[in-house]
């Protein structure tokens, strides 16, 4: 009996082992000056009070896994691409602007996974669509391919776009191997499978302009608009591309040794770029060192599901050089995640009196909005006549009702800025969200 009860518990060892074995799932490794070259990361504080002072709830039950942002001045109207591939429009109700006063319309069907999105130079909406790749879709909803390939690769993951000040667009390529549904798949077998490009409108030439990314992911043109910069996210660092001068042509770090795993980058015109991190590093870089540690992952994603590993998402703020700013910085907000859809994008609204918003849309079930002040000393509280909204993911842990009942992705709008480093002298204390 002795003799079975071991055998009966070894069986299990010997499966799993077996079945190591057989996967065809073929990790590769990290080259080694990419993991030497990593450092300590670039210190965040985990707690902002600054961040959270008061927010609101926008589009509620209506916008399904919310991605990037794009905001029409003209119109007051907010674009956001949801993972059902509906292009919806967020538009003010009114003069006034609380939570029920946002009113959300259905615009256009990609058909795809709509990510990235950018305002065109002529009005139009330019989108990322993970599925169908670069589209150009009119103000009257017409959808246009301007491309789906490079070198003669499809692209499998259509990420991120920018515009430069002629009308080239910008954008990534995160995976030409891995499609959006097995996206996790690239960071897993650690082969530099994205590609960072540009597509010339009057000319309809696509161009390769970086190649052999770990999953190229958020663009934003340079406030002087000489470079481009884009994220590698499984590398947890910044590039630029070099548009203008005479650099042209070349790439250099931006910034490097994130605390986080970089998504998505926007400039908020006031000097800082805002990058958002999906999840901190802990897990990630050990993961990253042992392929053997990955194709375990693989596994147990294929065959069990997708373990969670995601926390302490956060944003850090950076100046025009990539040189942190730590108050305006904060992590240890985990990420709720239980579908596949990446958390993006950041996108900076018009300034409104003397504020400026960004937004951080992370992939989430609802925007969320947040009213600024705009007197220095003022408390910022909810229905001032000027508001700036910024998103960002949070869970029940920071104070706010979640319903329990349905545990899925959140946003939370976090607050900006040197108004309120004008208004509040401290940035110690744990966040206290308003109601």
């Amino acid at each position: 009996m002795a003799n079975i009860a071991i055998l009966i518990s070894i069986l299990p060892v010997v499966a799993a082992v077996l079945l190591y074995q057989i996967d065809p799932f073929d990790p590769a490794p990290y080259p080694d000056h990419e993991l030497t070259r990593n450092g300590e990361p670039l210190f965040i504080p985990k707690r902002n009070s600054h961040m959270l002072l008061g927010s609101e709830k926008i589009g509620y039950g209506e916008l399904p896994a919310p991605e990037d942002i794009a905001y029409d001045p003209k119109t007051g109207v907010i674009y956001t691409g949801c993972v059902d591939g509906w292009l919806r429009r967020v538009s003010i109700k009114g003069s006034a602007a609380t939570a029920a006063d946002f009113v959300v319309e259905e615009w256009v069907n990609t058909g795809g996974r709509p990510l990235g999105i950018v305002h065109g130079i002529h009005g139009e909406v330019i989108v990322a669509d993970a599925d169908k790749g670069l589209l150009n879709i009119s103000r009257d909803g017409v959808i246009e391919l301007l491309t789906d390939e490079a070198d003669g690769l499809k692209f499998k993951l259509t990420d991120a776009v920018d515009i430069g000040p002629d009308g080239t667009l910008y954008f990534t390529d995160a995976s030409y191997k891995h499609n959006f549904k097995n996206h996790f798949e690239d960071f897993l077998e650690g082969r530099p499978n994205g590609r960072f490009l540009s597509y010339d409108p009057s000319s309809k030439q696509t161009q390769v302009l970086v190649k052999d990314l770990y999953f190229a992911n958020g663009v934003a043109l340079s406030a002087d608009q000489s470079f481009v910069i884009f994220c590698e996210t499984a590398m947890m660092r910044c590039k630029k591309y070099y548009i203008q001068g005479p650099s042209r042509g070349s790439v250099d770090i931006f910034v490097e040794n994130l605390p986080g795993l970089p998504d998505n980058i926007r400039y908020d015109g006031e000097g800082q770029y805002w990058i958002a991190l999906t999840t901190d590093t802990s897990v990630w870089k050990l993961a990253q060192r042992y392929p053997f540690i990955r194709k375990v992952i693989a596994m147990v994603d294929r065959y069990i599901g997708r373990p969670s590993t995601e926390k302490n998402g956060g944003v850090i703020a950076v100046d025009l050089d990539g040189k942190p700013t730590p108050s305006l910085s904060f992590s240890s907000l985990p990420f709720l995640h239980n579908s596949r859809s990446p958390p993006c994008l950041p996108y900076q609204p018009p300034k409104r009196g003397k504020t400026f918003g960004l937004f951080l849309l992370f992939a989430s079930q609802q925007l969320v909005g947040v009213d600024m002040p705009t007197t220095p000393k003022a408390a910022a509280t909810p229905h001032t006549s000027d508001l700036c909204h910024l998103a960002y993911p949070f869970s029940a842990v920071d104070g706010l009702p979640v319903n329990a009942s349905s545990p899925i992705e959140i946003s939370e709008f976090i607050v900006n800025l040197r108004e309120i480093e004008e208004a509040y002298s401290t940035t110690s204390h744990i966040i206290t969200p308003m109601n």
